[in-house]
């Protein structure tokens, strides 16, 4: 079997922060649905072994694929390119070109050391919860439309953390992906229905446009939460940032502890207005300075981040750009990056959202190899 390769040049691989171990997306320039899936997974738990952890301990892998390819033939792969005694919840999204030119599919993951509790029977759990941390997977609604498919996550969201022993105001970064073609009145109405459900101040929190969800999904909710955080963590807003055109619960920054989650930056300022449109070099700067001025707003540094997540207007070969930007401003050992191309985000010309999670507590992270 062919090596899966890491997708970001120049970004680690890795990054551990004490029992946390963040890994970037690897790929295998392969159609082969299960050879692509056997592969990233072989790459991933080498980069876990060299961090002394492995597949056992992985909470989480998400998946971004090939939308010609069928969702439960991917999941089934990934199940199967998993040992049996490996139980993360699992993240699957399509794309219409995975960002390896080639590849079916890219996989990235995250793991925790330490006993865990998994919550559902199915191949991949609902929640997998370490200490006081709680991950909950790509989570799918049930209904006709995109706002009762919402209500209906939101449901399964609150009883679903209830059971692992946490409320759903303990959320501390929410990623939400649905149905769209780029405009404000796709995911404003769902926004609002989601933004009723959850005590302000809430998490972070990402949404993303996608052109299609499979098998009629519209929507579809991932989940960071910390037990007991809810009243006890610090919310980050810079001065004079920018904010969404209503008002909805979410901060920009969350910190509980150590860890921090910064919702995905972009550039715009006011309520919705964008900056440089569709120029991607100069808004990805100012995402990449919205990030830093976010992090400072909670007393944390570009140097802290543990993982990258770069949603951005364009085909593979944009990615480049990015990286030459990313490599120069998280210093001279990035920090593991998954890059996501799609055809549009949330606003017409803006092309690019950079979300990112880290631990703000000295030096604190493994070297992990340069890709």
């Amino acid at each position: 079997m062919d090596d899966a390769q890491v997708v970001g040049r120049g970004h680690r691989a890795t990054a551990r922060a004490d029992d946390l171990v963040w890994v970037g997306s690897h790929a295998l320039a392969t159609r082969d649905v299960r050879s692509g899936a056997q592969a990233a997974v072989a790459a991933i738990a080498r980069a876990l072994d060299e961090e002394c952890s492995g597949v056992d301990d992985l909470v989480r892998v998400g998946v971004y694929y090939d939308q010609a390819l069928d969702d439960a033939e991917v999941r089934l792969a990934i199940r199967r390119a998993l040992p049996d005694s490996a139980r993360p919840v699992v993240n699957l999204l399509p794309v219409r070109q995975p960002t390896l030119p080639g590849a079916a599919l890219i996989v990235d993951a995250a793991a925790a050391v330490g006993p865990r509790t998994s919550f559902g029977n199915e191949d991949f759990p609902a929640a997998v919860r370490v200490d006081d941390r709680i991950w909950m997977g790509g989570m799918r609604g049930m209904g006709e439309g995109i706002l009762a498919q919402t209500g209906d996550v939101i449901a399964r969201l609150a009883s679903t953390t209830t059971e692992a022993g946490a409320s759903i105001d303990d959320c501390v970064k929410m990623n939400i992906s649905y149905v769209g073609d780029g405009t404000e009145a796709d995911w404003e109405p769902t926004a609002k229905l989601r933004g009723a459900a959850f005590r302000e101040p809430a998490a972070a929190a990402t949404g993303i446009p996608y052109p299609r969800l499979p098998d009629g999904i519209r929507t579809q909710f991932e989940t960071l939460s910390v037990a007991g955080s809810s009243g006890t963590r610090r919310h980050g807003w810079p001065e004079g940032h920018w904010d969404w055109p209503i008002h909805l619960p979410w901060k920009h920054a969350c910190r509980i502890g150590d860890l921090v989650t910064v919702g995905g930056q972009v550039s715009l300022r006011g309520r919705g207005e964008v900056v440089d449109p569709d120029d991607l070099g100069r808004q990805t700067a100012t995402a990449l300075r919205n990030i830093e001025r976010t992090l400072a707003t909670v007393d944390a540094r570009m140097s802290d981040v543990t993982l990258v997540t770069a949603f951005y207007e364009g085909s593979p070969s944009d990615l480049e750009a990015i990286l030459a930007m990313t490599r120069t401003e998280f210093g001279e050992r990035p920090p593991p990056i998954v890059p996501v191309p799609l055809p549009f985000l949330a606003y017409a010309e803006m092309v690019i959202e950079i979300e990112v999670i880290a631990v703000a507590r000295g030096n604190h992270l493994t070297s992990g190899a340069l890709s």
